[in-house]
């Protein structure tokens, strides 16, 4: 089993994550593993996709978690949003899915994303994912 990876990017107090995840017990468990990298994370209500859309124009996160739960259409569509527009260009892109399918990977790799996970996620993934992500950002 890994150990406990508890990475902490440079001047990560100033970084923002915003996390998209519709089901509460998984949302808690990002949040937790987010703000343990030392990022400072919001929580961005996906089931309006003008709003959270909106949210994230206005204010654009360094990263963005998506927990696209029953390939819910609301959050590929925000996905591919951010992923595929110009203005969202510093705004890490990280699909956490609950699904297997070779073609979700694919999908969400074309949508933009950075990183893509699958859930169950193995324990210190996302730390580690984070990291290199935000280590040239």
């Amino acid at each position: 089993m890994d150990a406990p990876v508890t990475p902490r990017p440079a001047a990560a107090a100033t970084r923002t994550a915003a996390l998209i995840c519709e089901a509460p017990p998984i949302f808690q468990l990002l949040e937790s593993e987010l703000k343990s990298c030392g990022l400072r994370v919001r929580q961005i209500d996906g089931s309006d996709y003008d709003r959270a859309l909106a949210t994230l124009r206005d204010d654009p996160p360094d990263l963005l978690v998506v927990a696209v739960l029953s390939r819910s259409l609301r959050s590929q569509c925000l996905c591919q949003a951010v992923g595929q527009n110009g203005s969202f260009g510093k705004t890490r892109l990280v699909v956490i899915e609950d699904s297997a399918r070779a073609i979700d990977r694919r999908r969400a790799l074309a949508f933009g994303a950075r990183a893509y996970l699958q859930l169950p996620l193995p324990r210190g993934a996302l730390g580690r994912e984070i990291a290199q992500l935000l280590a040239g950002h």
